[in-house]
């Protein structure tokens, strides 16, 4: 069982109050508040739940409100010191590739 079961946010919660769709990283990038937030929801969430943020980031948002999203996630996981501290190497990676993929999708889609 997962150690967040009980409290594992409602990612459409999330995404509809917590996180700020229409924001590219270039308007984030020198926030450190809004970038300790990705950050600490990067930390917090597992691998699964993280691909559950994704997916839904994906199907339920524009496509713009999706790439700005997790291009902030992917900003922050290629080059975050806390982020490199608080994660497995392994999972970082496979969060990356996650965005990756998440992201060429959506260019497909375009």
């Amino acid at each position: 069982m997962n150690e967040h079961d009980s409290t594992s946010p409602d990612f459409e919660d999330l995404i509809t109050t917590d996180l700020q769709l229409d924001v590219g990283w270039a308007d984030i990038a020198d926030d450190e508040i809004c970038k300790a937030e990705y950050e600490c929801l990067c930390v917090y969430l597992t691998l699964q739940e993280f691909t559950e943020l994704t997916e839904l980031l994906v199907d339920e948002c524009s496509p713009l409100q999706a790439r700005n999203v997790l291009g902030c996630f992917h900003e922050l996981l290629k080059g975050s010191p806390f982020l490199r501290k608080h994660l497995e190497p392994d999972d970082l990676e496979r969060r990356i590739s996650l965005l990756n993929a998440a992201t060429d999708f959506l260019g497909e889609q375009a």
